[in-house]
């Protein structure tokens, strides 16, 4: 799985919430991690996920989109 993201997204989410979204995306890498479809901001040119999984000693909620073939 490739991960990509917006830098100014980042910056916000790091002042928000202290977390960066390289340390987010090992959240992807636990075995008893929860994904769950957001119905409510998913439309019908993008589906969105949240992904609950332990990061350390954390668990962490990563609200994501899913885009094949991107680069």
């Amino acid at each position: 799985m490739r991960f990509s993201w917006d830098s100014a997204k980042e910056r916000a989410n790091v002042a928000q919430h202290e977390v960066d979204f390289a340390t987010a995306q090992t959240a992807f890498a636990d075995p008893r991690a929860l994904v769950l479809f957001d119905a409510r901001h998913s439309g019908a040119r993008e589906l969105r996920w949240w992904l609950l999984g332990r990061v350390g000693g954390r668990i962490l909620l990563v609200r994501y989109t899913h885009r094949p073939g991107a680069a």
